[in-house]
């Protein structure tokens, strides 16, 4: 397994969008009570490096390595979902077969559980190896509640390098992201037909759990586009560009 700060065709092309244009907003977050957070091309990019190195150094991401998001739709899950993307491991949807599916009976079998789980609510008695306990609040500095053994992420998250640490490449044919029913390899993320830049709305549930289409409407930053994500319970109209 090659090791170096050389990334795969797919982090390349996510790299590249965020550094273009910089300043330019990629991901604004608006939800109930008034909250509104805009992260720019340059924040996300920080956001994604120091997530990386978090999991690099805290749970051993690396190729291969399946990374669950037990999370909602949330600005936190996009930093989280490119983060894991820079370690060149596997994003897998919550239940989803995170290797390829096999049919049992004439039905599709998870044979795999994730190793890592990224989530908001840590379990006493998680089936992974590793669980990040992720506090949404833009402040936190510590998790708000039983972290049941699961690393605080928002204790020392801040606290990682800003320049991305050694990595290991991933193969064009190990996995990038999985769902119960589909498997995208790294070789498929990046041969996506690219679109033209698009500023998107994406109204989403705070209370459901990231999906496949979710992960890939936030791929699009790959293509230099723009996310608008509203919560189901803000009040407002719909923002304006």
């Amino acid at each position: 397994m090659a090791y170096g700060r050389t990334v795969s065709q797919w982090n390349q092309r996510l790299a590249h969008a965020l550094a273009t244009n910089p300043g330019r907003p990629r991901v604004t977050w608006y939800a109930d009570g008034g909250q509104r957070v805009e992260l720019s091309g340059a924040t996300c990019d920080n956001w994604a490096t120091k997530t990386a190195n978090y999991l690099l150094d805290e749970a051993d991401a690396n190729p291969g390595v399946r990374i669950a998001l037990d999370m909602p739709v949330h600005w936190r899950t996009v930093c989280w979902a490119l983060g894991a993307w820079r370690t060149g491991a596997c994003v897998v949807v919550p239940g989803a077969c995170s290797t390829t599916p096999e049919q049992v009976s004439g039905v599709t079998s998870c044979v795999t559980p994730a190793d890592i789980v990224v989530t908001t609510n840590p379990v006493a008695t998680p089936s992974c190896a590793v669980q990040v306990a992720v506090a949404l609040p833009p402040l936190a500095r510590q998790f708000d509640g039983p972290l049941h053994g699961a690393l605080d992420a928002a204790a020392t998250l801040l606290a990682q390098p800003d320049m991305l640490g050694p990595v290991a490449i991933p193969a064009p044919d190990d996995p990038a992201l999985a769902d119960p029913t589909t498997l995208l390899t790294y070789a498929e993320l990046a041969a996506r037909p690219a679109r033209a830049a698009q500023r998107v709305l994406r109204p989403v549930d705070p209370h459901t759990s990231v999906r496949l289409d979710d992960l890939l409407t936030m791929a699009l930053l790959a293509d230099g586009g723009s996310l608008v994500l509203v919560t189901t319970d803000h009040p407002a109209a719909v923002p304006g560009p």
